[in-house]
Order: C-alpha cells, then sequence, then structure tokens
C-alpha cells in the first residue's frame, strides 16, 4: 500500500490534504466475515482541526470468505450483502506541547532554525535576511527585556566592587600614612593609629573578596539565563514564528516538519465526531408458497432487499491522562431470512452397493429457509473507557456496555445486553500514517427474545486494519 496523493503544505499550515489512503479492513467472527474497501482523505481545514472523508464499499456474509468472492447469475451470491457508503469525522488535534509523549522529530525544523541563527551572527548587516533584521532581531529585543532584571542585579554588584575597592584603597593609604610617620613618631597613639588602618584594610580586602564572589554568582546567573533564553529561540520559533517569515533553511524544512507534526497529532486527538451512512442490498434465497390451495412450495429465484446502516460516534481522550471516553450509536435496516428451515431431497441416481449386491437410489437434498425474508429494524448503543499506550501509541484498550434492540414484530422482538473489551495494536507504519492494526475484541452477548427465550453467547471477533489511528470511525 502506498499513499496516493502527497498534499504541499500552505505557509501557515492552516489548511492543506495531507494525503488520500488507500483503507481496507477484514473482520471474521462467529457466522460473520466482513471485507470492506475504501479511501481515506484527510483535509486539515484549520490549525487545530481535521476533516476525515472515508468513502468505501463493504461486503458481509454469514457462510464464510467464499461467500464475499463469489456470485450467481443473478447477480451478488444469495446470502451476502454489499453496502455502499462512507464517513465523515471532524478530527480536533491537541496541541504538540499538550501531547503526553514525545512522538515528533521536532529536530527536522530546528536543526533548521539553528543554523538560521547562526548564519545571521556569522553574516554582516548587508548580508542579513529578514529573519536576521526582523524575528531573530525582535526575539533576541524580547529577551533582554525579561534579562534586565538580572543585568541590574549584575550592575548593583559592580558598583559595590568598586565601592569596596575604594574603601580597600582608603585603609592601606592609612597604614601607608602611619608607617611614614613611624619613625618620626613612636608614641602609642600612632601605633594605634597604624593598628587601627592595618585592621580596616584586611576587613576591606575581606569586603572586597566577599563582593567580587557576589558579582561572579550574579554574572553566572545572567549568563545561564541569557545562554537559556537564546537556546530557547528555535523552539520558540517553531510556536510563534510565521514560517513564511523563517530564513529560506527552515521554510524548506516546514513542509516536511508540518506534515510529520500533523501526523503525530492525529495520533492523538483531543476529540472525534463521526457520522456515517451505508446504503446497499442484501439477497436471499428461500422458499415460497407455489399454491396456496395445496400449500406447495417452490424455490423461488434469489431476489435483494435494501439495506441501510447509519452511525454516529463520539471519542475525546483527556489531556492529563491517556484516558479515552467513547460512545456510539448505529441503525440498520435490512431484510432477514427466517430461522425456520426445511430440507427436501429428489431421486437422483442410481448407486451399486459395496460388492455388487444390488443398487440403491442416491437422493439429491437441498436446505433452505422456509418462507419469505423480513424486514427487520436494530438500534445498538455502546459506551467505553479505555487507555491508550502513552509513550508511543502502539496499543489501545476500551471496555464497556452495549446494548442492541432488534425492532422485527411484537412476537419476535428482542434485545441484547453485552460487554466488549476491543484491544488494539499497532503492526506495522506502511506509508506516511497508514498503519497494519490488528483488532482483537472478545465479548459477552446476553439475547433476550419476546417470547421469554434467553441465550448468551461468548465471542471473539479479530479485524486487520490497514488505517491511519486506533479510533475508528462511526460504522468502523
Amino acid at each position: 500500500m502506498m499513499a496516493l496523493l502527497l498534499g504541499t503544505a500552505r505557509a501557515d499550515d492552516t489548511a492543506h490534504t495531507h494525503t488520500v489512503l488507500p483503507g481496507v479492513t477484514f473482520e471474521g467472527g462467529p457466522g460473520k466475515t466482513k471485507l470492506e474497501l475504501g479511501l481515506d482523505i484527510l483535509v486539515g481545514v484549520a490549525p487545530e482541526v481535521d476533516l476525515r472523508i472515508a468513502p468505501k464499499f463493504q461486503a458481509t456474509a454469514s457462510d464464510g470468505v467464499s461467500t464475499i468472492f463469489s456470485a450467481d447469475n443473478a447477480g451478488f451470491a444469495a446470502g451476502g450483502a454489499w453496502q455502499l457508503g462512507g464517513t465523515f469525522s471532524i478530527i480536533n488535534l491537541r496541541s504538540l506541547k499538550d501531547l503526553p509523549h514525545d512522538l515528533l522529530p521536532s529536530s527536522v525544523q530546528r536543526d533548521a532554525l539553528v543554523a538560521c541563527i547562526a548564519e545571521c551572527d556569522a553574516s554582516d548587516a548587508n548580508g542579513k535576511d529578514a529573519f536576521c533584521n526582523e524575528a531573530l532581531k525582535t526575539a533576541r529585543s524580547d529577551n533582554a527585556k525579561k534579562l534586565a532584571p538580572a543585568l541590574q542585579a549584575v550592575t548593583a554588584k559592580k558598583a559595590a566592587v568598586d565601592a569596596a575597592q575604594t574603601t580597600l584603597l582608603l585603609a592601606k593609604a592609612e597604614v601607608e600614612s602611619a608607617t611614614a610617620t613611624e619613625a618620626a613618631d613612636s608614641s602609642d597613639r600612632n601605633q594605634a593609629r597604624k593598628k587601627k588602618a592595618t585592621d580596616a584594610a584586611k576587613a576591606a580586602l575581606d569586603d572586597l573578596s566577599m563582593k567580587h564572589h557576589e558579582l561572579e554568582t550574579e554574572r553566572e546567573r545572567y549568563d545561564d539565563a541569557k545562554a537559556a533564553a537564546e537556546a530557547a529561540l528555535p523552539a520558540r520559533f517553531q510556536e510563534e514564528l510565521d514560517p513564511s517569515k523563517m530564513c529560506k533553511n527552515a521554510q524548506e524544512k516546514h513542509v516536511e516538519y508540518s506534515r510529520i507534526a500533523r501526523d503525530v497529532r492525529l495520533q492523538w486527538p483531543e476529540r472525534v465526531i463521526s457520522f456515517g451512512i451505508l446504503l446497499g442490498q442484501t439477497r436471499h434465497k428461500f422458499l415460497e408458497i407455489a399454491d396456496p390451495e395445496t400449500m406447495a412450495y417452490r424455490l423461488a429465484k434469489p431476489r435483494s432487499y435494501p439495506k441501510l446502516s447509519f452511525g454516529v460516534s463520539y471519542l475525546r481522550i483527556r489531556k492529563d491522562v491517556p484516558i479515552t471516553l467513547e460512545a456510539a450509536g448505529r441503525l440498520d435496516s435490512t431484510w432477514e431470512s427466517p430461522s425456520k428451515t426445511v430440507e427436501w431431497c429428489v431421486p437422483s441416481v442410481m448407486v451399486q452397493r459395496p460388492g455388487g449386491g444390488g443398487l440403491d437410489e442416491a437422493k439429491d437434498c437441498d436446505e433452505q429457509t422456509l418462507g419469505k425474508p423480513t424486514v427487520t429494524r436494530s438500534l445498538k448503543a455502546s459506551a467505553y473507557m479505555g487507555v491508550v499506550d502513552p509513550k508511543t501509541s502502539g496499543w489501545r484498550l476500551a471496555v464497556g456496555p452495549t446494548l442492541k434492540y432488534k425492532f422485527i414484530n411484537k412476537a419476535d422482538d428482542e434485545y441484547e445486553l453485552g460487554f466488549e473489551a476491543p484491544l488494539y495494536f499497532r503492526l506495522a507504519i506502511l506509508k506516511q500514517s497508514l498503519s497494519f492494526i490488528a483488532r482483537v475484541t472478545p465479548s459477552m452477548v446476553m439475547t433476550h427474545a419476546s417470547d421469554g427465550t434467553e441465550d448468551a453467547k461468548f465471542l471473539l471477533t479479530v479485524a486487520i486494519l490497514g488505517d491511519r489511528t486506533m479510533f475508528p470511525g462511526a460504522l468502523e
């Protein structure tokens, strides 16, 4: 599988077509096999919103894979069904900084911006482009304003050092003066003066040393803050700078970066609202009344009946923890064969007994449902809570109850209560954001019919998906 179309990102990254990818689903479970083929079209309409349009063809059968790929002279194989339609999803993307894990190779663009800054610093004023003269100059000016208090602290410490140096010089001058007069005046008064001047000089030297240490500490803090602010410039440009104002090197990388970033955000959306509709037909073979008087039956030609499916779904992933909340509803209108079947046989050929002991008549037997199909409408609702792999988005698990009600007639209506636990695994990434995904769904269903009968089933459904994400839309 491969991408059919790679769109180009606009400079503002507000609207562009990512890719048009093929989509395929193969699902098998007790009494049902489904094959789904289609396209997956993703269009970015805003920085935080994607629209997903997925036209599809779906074929289902109750008699195994062979029924899907077979047909009779009247068209699609009897006992099978096909539908054509699609889903439409609105995807709210989460900001990259809100993702709980880092899947984005952000160095793709950050390295380019680092190179841009280096080029600005290395070039003269005449050779600087708009990025150097506008974006970088403005950003550094903003940094200077933020660093102003730290710079003022350095200036204050420098003034304190200068004052301490002046005090030390005055103390040394007093010591020298007392020493110079010591030969002419050796009185106790002069000796006291010299001692006082010496102690003052020593105190001034200690104070100067302390002030130097405080100055160096403030300088280190300022230098660290300045370096951190400078190092943060590329990341700041990535989030805030209009791509059209980047340097040429970064502009060339922006298209690649934007696609990768959008694909990563798609794997961890904030919410997804989806609608889907499928129209098609199902075919049935059955025995119909040929003569009402004798109640004789005959095998009717396979007939087609309409089939309609409509669904909605809602999914949300919490921002603080990788917890998913989902709700889905589905309405199906189709025709189903009666549960009652009959078997009949007609003479076919004569078969010789083993050892030549005579002939026996062989019969050709067939089994079909008795009576025409009846329209059946069902309404299914489900709710799930789950968790997503917070590191690589390689798997997710959801659990929750399901409720299904089948409207047939007053005598045959039934409802189902169930519990499902779909588990998704990302097997491989094929192209762009297209992945092979396995979905394993163990479930328990309890059916209650209008006549009071009850039935319990434990089911296991396995599906192989070719999809962008592990968050299916309506009817998926």
